[in-house]
């Protein structure tokens, strides 16, 4: 006999990939159904594919560990789904299926599920970190806002990651959402194509933009200060002035040697590009490419801000305050000078 608990977190996982699969179909069956959709119908749409890539994410991080996706699970829960063969033949496994396939346990939002995405697929999170950001916007107008304020571009982008994440997900594990297949294959793969052709439309287009508004500037604007290291400054190619790169810095051990010294490396990685300046806005890698605008920068000249904020060494206070706790019969061991 199947263990209980394991029937459980197979039938949970199944319903997740079955659910992002139907939120996806609704949203692919909108989209093609019409040449143009109304105001209500792209709000419509963009909602269900939302939703579709949070689920996604869900169905490949529980299969991962099925304690991933929810918040605050009680102590023996979490033993559960993580040794389900372990734990003893009383335990009330009954009334958890409850609470687990309803709405018992609170899981982890879409913008949780991006973060896990981000940090499991570091290369596609670059590619598609932009669009994901949008989307996670996106699905709060969408599933709450009474105005509609979506832009055909906005609806082609959000078909475009939903299937991309389900082209990455489905390319680490094949499996991953069984038998429940995405509709119209032929019409996606048709928009993929056309999405790829309208981008380089759309950047010839801003470029354009951007180069009559500079020609209106004045003098050179005072040069960014960044700080955040989702962030970066880099020159303008179009005005010259200061931009601002959105991304993450990425922190790599390049050679350690056997007392634990070596080289480091540290370099940003650009999802998208902002000049308020001039104008000109690129939404992911491929557009910055297109612009010219690198999109793996060189940071290693900042390494030692990066150490001295995001590592914690023990200052001479530090030590002095730790001395005045030998009385309590615990050995301490001071630096030596």
């Amino acid at each position: 006999m199947k263990n209980p608990i394991e029937s459980i977190i197979a039938d949970i996982q199944k319903g997740l990939a079955r659910a992002a699969m139907d939120y996806a179909n609704v949203g692919l069956n909108l989209y093609h159904s019409s040449k143009k959709l109304g105001p209500m119908k792209i709000q419509l749409t963009i909602g269900n594919l939302a939703i579709s890539v949070e689920l996604m994410i869900k169905t490949y991080l529980f299969k991962q560990d099925p304690t991933l996706i929810y918040k605050n699970l009680p102590l023996e829960l979490q033993i559960a789904l993580k040794v389900p063969g372990k734990m003893p033949t009383k335990f009330p496994w009954k009334v958890h299926e409850t609470e687990l396939k309803g709405s018992g346990h609170k899981t982890i939002e879409l913008t949780d599920c991006i973060n896990c995405f981000a940090i499991l697929f570091p290369d596609e999170k670059q590619q598609l970190g932009a669009h994901l950001r949008f989307l996670a916007r996106a699905r709060n107008v969408a599933v709450h806002s009474v105005l509609p304020a979506f832009q055909q571009y906005e609806l082609d982008r959000s078909i475009y990651v939903m299937l991309s994440m389900h082209e990455v997900l489905t390319k680490n594990d094949g499996k991953m959402f069984h038998y429940f297949k995405l509709d119209q294959n032929d019409k996606n793969k048709a928009f993929l194509k056309t999405f790829d052709e309208l981008r380089i439309n759309r950047v010839h287009k801003v470029i354009e933009g951007a180069k009559k508004k500079a020609k209106t500037l004045g003098t050179t604007r005072a040069p960014l200060v960044v700080t955040d290291w989702n962030f970066m400054a880099t020159e303008c190619p179009i005005c010259g002035n200061d931009a601002l790169l959105v991304g993450d810095t990425q922190h790599e051990v390049i050679e350690l040697d056997p007392e634990g010294f070596g080289e480091h490396d540290l370099a940003f990685a650009a999802e998208s590009f902002e000049c308020e300046s001039c104008g000109l806005k690129l939404e992911d890698t491929k557009e910055l490419e297109l612009a010219g605008i690198e999109t793996t920068l060189d940071r290693s000249a900042e390494l030692d801000r990066w150490f001295g904020e995001q590592a914690y060494e023990p200052s001479w206070e530090d030590y002095e305050d730790m001395s005045e706790d030998e009385d309590d019969g615990q050995n301490v061991t001071h630096p030596q000078q």
